[in-house]
């Protein structure tokens, strides 16, 4: 799998040094050229500022792990489609937002749902995460083909009933939310995490033989909202931990 980080931010930028790895647009990973994670309403900026304008010129399949405007714009679903027919998979309320178009396949996903998508196999697990629609799951994803990656962000410690799934795989590469690094915050807390969280989760996965010592634990989400620099914080500790700390336009293959 050859992926990419677009943007890799949380909250509003307020670094304006485009050369700095501080300068941090929003989510947005593709996977093997074709597959898009997430959609937020400045995923084209962020590709036209890293040189990657034609980036989405392959993407036919778009997943959306909830509605927040950091991860789901229809404008940007709508733009997508115009190169191509894309499909979009998501909760049903919320695919209705978008703009009926004969060139966008709309795929409602529910808990658990296990598909497979060409050689990818694809499992949408539930993640600890709300949105202001108290009837919205939120997703993170499972993806397989010669090798697992587990996209999971937005989301706190890993929910424990999708781990009753993870404990049957390998994951090779993990992408986690470190949107709470600034913060002192309990470990438990639910929706994002701390350098806590990211270290039990670590432990939970490696302990349970699910994450190999050789895996990739990519940390994403993460805190722009201040003029100080985070980058290089965030990357002393997570050299210190196994991880790794991801800026806009950050590749990494498996």
């Amino acid at each position: 799998m050859k992926i990419r980080l677009l943007g890799t931010g949380y909250g509003e930028c307020k670094i304006k040094k485009k050369s700095s790895k501080d300068f941090r647009k929003h989510g947005g990973v593709i996977v093997d050229e074709r597959i898009l994670l997430d959609a937020p309403e400045d995923i084209f900026d962020a590709a036209a500022e890293l040189g990657f304008s034609d980036i989405f010129d392959k993407v036919g399949d778009v997943f959306i792990t909830h509605s927040h405007r950091g991860h789901f714009s229809e404008e940007a679903i709508l733009r997508l489609s115009e190169k191509r027919k894309i499909r979009v998979f998501f909760f049903f309320s919320v695919l209705d937002s978008i703009a009926e178009s004969s060139k966008i396949e709309k795929v409602s996903l529910t808990p658990f749902m296990d598909f497979n998508l060409g050689d990818y196999r694809i499992i949408a697990l539930p993640a600890n995460h709300k949105t202001e629609n108290e009837d919205e799951p939120c997703f993170n994803f499972l993806i397989s083909r010669d090798k697992t990656l587990f996209y999971a962000f937005d989301g706190g410690i890993i929910n424990f009933d999708a781990f009753s799934v993870l404990r049957e795989f390998k994951i090779d590469g993990i992408i986690a939310d470190a949107a709470l690094f600034l913060n002192d915050v309990s470990p438990n807390h639910l929706f994002h995490n701390g350098k806590g969280g990211l270290k039990m989760a670590l432990d939970i996965l490696a302990g349970a033989g699910i994450f190999p010592e050789n895996g990739r634990f990519i940390l994403t989400h993460i805190p722009s909202d201040r003029k100080r620099a985070v980058h290089e914080e965030i990357r002393e500790f997570a050299l210190s931990n196994n991880m790794t700390a991801a800026y806009d336009g950050y590749f990494f293959s498996m």
